[in-house]
């Protein structure tokens, strides 16, 4: 399964120069943890899961939750009060996709006569 963002996405959150790679595993780690994250959150709102052929078809708000999940991960072991704000910026993302995906699921549909 394709992870919805990649480490290069949490890198430039957390301001990680790209060169710099000695935590790029952990960093993974927190990638796939963001992603699941999102999942379950997306699941849990009775939304269908995208399941991407490549990172490029993630919906952007949903590739930002998943990048923000992701680095509040990495950083919340090393800052917890610092990572909060990661956490925020992954919930209104997603927030925003789910808001935006029901609103269009409960839209009626036009008839053309």
């Amino acid at each position: 399964m394709v992870d919805y963002c990649i480490v290069s996405d949490v890198k430039s959150v957390l301001h990680i120069d790209a060169a710099e790679t000695s935590e790029d595993s952990e960093i993974l780690e927190c990638v796939v943890d963001g992603s699941d994250k999102v999942r379950n959150l997306l699941r849990q709102a009775g939304l269908p899961v995208p399941v991407p052929f490549d990172v490029s078809e993630v919906p952007q708000s949903v590739r930002i939750a998943a990048k923000n999940f992701a680095a509040w991960e990495y950083r919340r072991r090393r800052d917890p009060d610092g990572a909060q704000v990661f956490y925020y910026d992954a919930q209104e993302a997603l927030n925003g996709y789910i808001a935006a995906e029901l609103a269009e699921e409960n839209e009626p549909s036009v008839r053309l006569a």
